[in-house]
């Protein structure tokens, strides 16, 4: 593994999902997790999980945006909008 530049995405499958949760690699270094029955204080803990990660296994920088729905957006489009 390369830091900064790999991040396993079974490390990350296997730490944050839930039974509802996705993970979606979209491209190049770009994953979406959504997270239907998550509230803000635990999209905030999983950003910390995903930071712990990260240092523990050496990824180097890892950028983290998050949107809650309904307070950053009402749909997928103004959602996916606010975090690309």
């Amino acid at each position: 593994m390369l830091p900064g530049i790999t991040i396993s995405f079974h490390i990350i499958e296997k730490e944050v999902r839930q039974k509802d949760d996705r993970i979606i690699k979209s491209y190049f270094r770009k994953y979406f997790i959504l997270l239907p029955l998550t509230d803000e204080q635990g999209v905030r803990n999983i950003e910390d999980t995903i930071f712990v990660l990260a240092k523990s296994h050496r990824w180097g920088d890892v950028f983290v945006r998050s949107v809650v729905y309904p307070k950053d957006g009402k749909t997928s489009y103004e959602l996916l909008n606010k975090i690309t």
